[in-house]
């Protein structure tokens, strides 16, 4: 389970903040691809940098949905839920007390150096918002990919493979359905 913009709508206060330092107007639905920073014509650290000083305002940042801690709950039934992140080491205690302050449970947090190196871990299931790590889910047979839609994401061609969800209540049901055509599948739960 991924964090930003899946269960923390992260890019809100990052819009904030980059209108502030530089001068913009960019609200949450301007963004329209997975690669900010060449939209808003900064570098890829200054994006970086900014999503980190986002955390540290971790106070302000809405969840994705007001359902997403009951639906992470019900996910729960199926296996372990692990949130799993690109997250800086400098923001990884304010991403741990934004999930308790939402009270999102989960069974571990794993951090990873970047979004297309989840890829390496060994889930069953992943969602995310990033049309680039379902790309590569979907050339691995046996995980399923379910793909939030964010508007980064919404004119993303997915192959038939990856689900996608519009909202946080479809995504159970999409494990479930999964789950019911595959019974060797057990969630999140990893595989050894």
């Amino acid at each position: 389970m991924d964090l930003d913009g899946v269960l923390a709508e992260a890019m809100v206060v990052w819009c904030d903040l980059y209108n502030k330092r530089y001068g913009g107007s960019l609200t949450f639905e301007d963004i329209r691809a997975w690669e900010v920073w060449r939209i808003v014509k900064i570098t890829r650290d200054q994006f970086f940098r900014l999503l980190d000083d986002a955390w540290l305002e971790w106070e302000r940042m809405p969840p994705t949905e007001e359902s997403v801690g009951e639906q992470m709950r019900l996910l729960r039934e199926f296996g372990t839920v692990d949130v799993v992140t690109g997250r800086s080491m400098r923001t990884v205690s304010q991403a741990k007390e934004w999930l308790r302050a939402q009270a999102i449970s989960y069974d571990r947090f794993v951090r990873t150096e970047s979004t297309l190196a989840k890829i390496r871990l060994d889930y069953d299931v992943f969602v995310d918002d990033s049309p680039k790590l379902m790309e590569r889910i979907a050339s691995r047979s046996t995980v399923l990919g379910i793909l939030y839609t964010r508007p980064w994401n919404r004119e993303a061609h997915m192959p038939s493979v990856i689900r996608r969800a519009n909202s946080w209540s479809e995504v159970p049901s999409i494990v479930r359905a999964a789950r019911e055509s595959a019974p060797q599948m057990n969630g999140w739960i990893q595989r050894h």
